[in-house]
């Protein structure tokens, strides 16, 4: 054989090869290559309402985001990352540490967390300020895990101002800050890191699923002799097995959750009459399940400031007109936006919708509910509305004037205007209530069958919840959901309203977890989901009260009251307004 013709074929046969294999190689990239692309263009990212935004000339404002002069400021903003892509790219973290290196890792600390501004040059009144909070633990090392919870505001004293931003987690320890430059002037930046991110994920994953953390004490006093009482103690359970129970089972409004209590000795079960939280019991309890985890809720991994690059914004005028007489009307499935408002001068201005300010003239108000049967229920904050209404109305007095701790109710006759308030079920008072007063938001909707359909209804039913667990809670509000949707085939487009959970006061560190923001953060999500898509106007009023310039409490100033109801008679009755 000719080894010269040999070699050759042998040659040309690797080069074959080689070729082939470049070729599958080069497929299998530009495969790779396509998926990617199309992987990029089909991503589903969350989806936003928001300002409605345009961009500068990012070499002369510094990347910074602007809201058109003269815009109603409402609209869909179908991808927030790509209108404000500087600041809203995922940032990488420096250091990582090796696999062979020992380190020491904590929870997230606020002393030596910082924020920066990202927004570069001068800042215009109707910019969009991004800030980029880095978090570090108490070895000043990196976060790498998201999961901390933040409040975020600006406040000025001249002019008397604020306004709450936006927190978009990473999930990389770094997190973004969207504020709305509201006015001209000084804007000062306060960014509190509230919980670190291990005790949220206690919160979320421990508390919320543990079971018999509710205790109530109860009277049972009999029919026949009012001064033979017994007290017993009560909670709340799922199904079980159990002796010598009272149980108060009610599967339309509480699902598989019942009131259970001891059954008193020689009382029968109808027998109950009174019942109050029992506050030892639930704090020994809440003490139990926090065993070694409660340095997570004092000192310093509790509401702790934190510092960055500029402590306070030198807010410049511009062009920019907040013209809210072009918002859309306030009505069921309104998109909330990222940014909801500001307070200036005691006055909440909404980017939601349009608030009217006519509500400050009784007369008008008395029109909206004239001829009107509101039906106020839920808790504490609903009886808020109940009496932050009754001044707003002109000075006439009720023809009927009802007030027990469970159930209130106003009529007067000149203007046909009835208005009732009733608390529900399970509260948790310190004070001895009526059983027998209390009555579910799912009954009184159910017992709502007048043909004329003429009610406005307002719920707030969150401040007692954040005990429950996450099951229970759900299983409790799609059956209120359920509820409405009933009402709603009978009387569509009845007015209602849902309003969400506030930043609270907390007194202890106990409270820092029973009755969490964190907690009730979770719930206001909770209720929008379910609520939010429904025939109803969802209330979001969470940075309206985080922002108002005082300690936020369970019950919140009378100013902050009237600027809700001004939004819930927006709702109800905008046509009012416009004549």
């Amino acid at each position: 054989m000719d080894f010269t013709l040999l070699k050759s074929r042998r040659i040309l046969g690797f080069a074959c090869v080689f070729t082939c294999c470049l070729t599958v190689l080069l497929i299998v990239k530009m495969d790779r290559l396509k998926v990617s692309s199309h992987r990029q263009q089909n991503v589903v990212r969350p989806k936003f309402t928001d300002l409605n935004v345009n961009r500068k000339d990012n070499s002369t404002r510094g990347h910074t985001s602007r809201l058109s002069a003269d815009v109603p400021l409402m609209g869909p903003l179908a991808d927030l990352h790509a209108d404000l892509q500087v600041g809203t790219k995922v940032p990488k973290r420096d250091w990582m540490p090796s696999v062979d290196e020992g380190v020491n890792i904590s929870e997230t600390n606020a002393a030596n967390c910082r924020y920066h501004v990202l927004n570069n040059g001068t800042i215009l009144k109707g910019d969009i300020v991004k800030i980029r909070i880095d978090s570090q633990d108490k070895y000043n090392q990196a976060r790498f895990v998201g999961g901390d919870f933040w409040f975020a505001w600006l406040d000025s004293k001249k002019p008397d101002a604020s306004t709450a931003g936006k927190v978009i987690d990473y999930n990389n320890g770094t997190y973004l800050v969207l504020f709305l430059a509201a006015w001209t002037g000084p804007a000062n930046i306060n960014i509190i890191l509230v919980h670190p991110s291990d005790a949220t994920t206690f919160m979320k994953e421990v508390f919320w699923n543990t079971d018999d953390k509710l205790f109530w004490q109860a009277i049972y006093q009999s029919p026949h002799n009012p001064k033979a009482t017994q007290t017993v103690l009560c909670t709340i359970e799922s199904p079980g097995i159990w002796e010598n129970k009272c149980i108060y089972p009610r599967p339309i409004a509480n699902g598989r959750t019942s009131f259970v209590c001891d059954k008193p000795p020689g009382l029968s079960c109808s027998s109950i009459a009174q019942f109050r939280a029992h506050n030892k019991m639930i704090t020994d309890r809440t003490v139990k399940i926090l065993g070694d985890k409660k340095f997570l809720f004092e000192g310093r991994n509790y509401y702790q400031k934190i510092s960055g690059n500029i402590n306070t914004l030198d807010i410049k005028d511009s062009s920019v007109t907040f013209n809210l007489e072009r918002l859309p009307n306030c009505q069921p499935q309104t998109p909330i936006p990222i940014i909801k408002g500001y307070w200036m001068d005691n006055q909440w201005h909404s980017f939601y919708c349009r608030k009217y300010n006519c509500w400050t003239d009784p007369a008008k108000v008395a029109e909206c509910l004239r001829d009107k049967e509101m039906h106020i229920m839920g808790d504490s904050n609903g009886r808020q509305y109940y009496n932050g209404l009754i001044p707003l109305l002109p000075a006439e007095p009720a023809d009927v004037d009802i007030q027990k701790s469970g159930h209130m109710f106003r009529y007067i006759k000149t203007y046909n205007i009835s208005m009732t308030f009733d608390f529900h079920p399970e509260g948790l008072g310190s004070h001895w209530l009526k059983f027998s007063e209390f009555h579910y938001e799912v009954d009184i909707l159910d017992q709502l069958v007048n043909a004329d359909c003429n009610y406005i209804i307002l719920v707030s039913t969150w401040a007692h919840f954040p005990q429950w667990t996450h099951k229970a809670i759900v299983e409790r509000l799609w059956l209120l959901r359920e509820a409405v949707d009933r009402l709603l085939q009978r009387c569509p487009g009845v007015p209602i309203v849902f309003k969400s959970p506030h930043p609270r006061s907390h007194p202890s560190f106990l409270s820092r977890l029973i009755s969490s923001d964190f907690m009730l953060d979770e719930i206001r999500k909770l209720l929008r989901k379910i609520f939010a898509t429904r025939g109803v106007f969802y209330l979001d009023v969470w940075d309206m009260n985080l922002a108002y310039p005082v300690s936020n409490s369970i019950h919140m100033p009378s100013t902050v009251i009237n600027h809700e109801l001004f939004m819930i008679l927006s709702y109800a009755c905008n046509s009012i307004c416009k004549n």
